[in-house]
C-alpha cells in the first residue's frame, strides 16, 4: 500500500543581517533578522510556502530574540536629543530669569554662559545668549511656560539645579528685586516645588549678595 504523507510546518528563513544595539548586550552587536513562514510539506520536505507566522531579530552575540522595531531603537540617540532639549530649556529658563528686570546687563549675560557650562558641561557664547534674548523679548513667552515644558525631564536635582541657576542670573547684577523673587517662587511652583523648599535653595544666593559677592 502506498501512503502519501504531507503536513505543514513552520520554517525559518533569513531576511537581512546587520549591526544594531541590543538591549542584552548594552552595545553595538551583530544580528540576524529572520522570518518564519509555514510551508506545505511532502514526506516532510518543505514544498509550497504559505503565510508568514512570525518574525524577529536575533543578536548574534547572545542570542536574544527581539521583535523587528529593535531596529530603530537607539538609546543613545533618544539620549543626545533628550540632552539638546534640556540644554535648550535650561539656557532658555536662564535667560528669561535674565530678562525679568526688563535689562540685558552684561554681568547677567556672563552669569548665564558660565553657569550653563557648569550645568550642562558644554560651551556657551554670550552672542547666542543675547541673539536668544532678543528672540525671547520678541515671543513674549512666559517664563512658567518654558519652566512647565522642563519640568518632565527633570528629577528633584535637576529642577533645584534650575531655581539655584535663574537665581543666580537674578543676583548677577548684586541683588534681587521684588519682581524675580516673584519669578522665582512662580518658577519653582512651575516644578512642583514649596515655597519653603524654594526659600531654601534662594539661600545661598542671599548669602552671596550679602557678602558682596557676585554669582
Amino acid at each position: 500500500m502506498f501512503f502519501i504523507i504531507f503536513g505543514w510546518r513552520g520554517v525559518r528563513m533569513k531576511q537581512g543581517e546587520g549591526m544594531f544595539y541590543c538591549p542584552s548586550c548594552q552595545r553595538d552587536e551583530h544580528y540576524v533578522h529572520k522570518t518564519v513562514r509555514r510551508f506545505f510539506t511532502l514526506y516532510f520536505i518543505p514544498i509550497i510556502p504559505l503565510d508568514k507566522v512570525g518574525e524577529y531579530v536575533e543578536c548574534s552575540a547572545c542570542r536574544g530574540t527581539y521583535k523587528p522595531e529593535v531596529l530603530d531603537w537607539d538609546p543613545r540617540r533618544e539620549r543626545r536629543a533628550f540632552e539638546a532639549e534640556f540644554e535648550k530649556a535650561v539656557r532658555q529658563v536662564m535667560i528669561r530669569m535674565m530678562l525679568a528686570d526688563g535689562d540685558v546687563d552684561p554681568a547677567e549675560v556672563a552669569a548665564v554662559r558660565s553657569l550653563f557650562e557648569e550645568i550642562t558641561g558644554k560651551t556657551c557664547t554670550s552672542e547666542l545668549i543675547r541673539t536668544e534674548a532678543e528672540q525671547a523679548l520678541r515671543e513674549q513667552r512666559p517664563l512658567t511656560e518654558v519652566v512647565a515644558g522642563v519640568a518632565p525631564m527633570l528629577n528633584d536635582h535637576g529642577k533645584e539645579m534650575v531655581v539655584r541657576a535663574a537665581a543666580f542670573v537674578a543676583g548677577a547684577d548684586g541683588r534681587l528685586e521684588a519682581e524675580e523673587l516673584a519669578l522665582l517662587r512662580a518658577i519653582g511652583q512651575s516644578l512642583d516645588m514649596t515655597d519653603a523648599h524654594v526659600r531654601a535653595l534662594l539661600e545661598p544666593v542671599r548669602q552671596r549678595l550679602t557678602a558682596g559677592q557676585v554669582a
